[in-house]
């Protein structure tokens, strides 16, 4: 399990931001994301304060805090995740929530595989 942990690792897949909603505001996700080298645009919840542990989720509370959510939104371009969003909601839609497999190297390619396919459909 921890290799497919370390495959999946955002260190590996080098993304320069990662925009979540407001459900993933913990200190931990902005750490990860921020020791990953990018950019966490994730909204505080409503009611956050700077008097935090995260670097990184402070910065995006002060900011949020200076702008407002709308300027923010705007600068980081936080609603694209919704291209994201709508591929994962086709890829439920398709193949479903859950795997088949057990192990988790078999797990890893069964959703590979099924990326794959969704891609071909998509294409079609």
């Amino acid at each position: 399990m921890e290799k497919c942990k370390e495959d999946a690792s955002l260190k590996k897949l080098k993304p320069k931001r990662v925009p979540l909603d407001s459900g993933y505001d913990k200190n931990s996700v902005f750490d990860a994301i921020g020791e990953a080298g990018a950019d966490p645009v994730i909204p505080p919840r409503d009611g956050a304060t700077p008097k935090c542990d995260s670097k990184a989720r402070r910065k995006v509370v002060r900011e949020m805090m200076d702008i407002g959510y709308k300027p923010w939104s705007k600068k980081h371009r936080h609603g694209e995740r919704w291209v994201c969003e709508g591929y994962f909601a086709a890829f439920k839609g398709t193949f479903g929530e859950y795997v088949v497999s057990h192990k988790a190297e078999n797990m890893a390619n069964e959703l590979y595989t099924k990326v794959l396919i969704l891609q071909e459909m998509r294409e079609m």
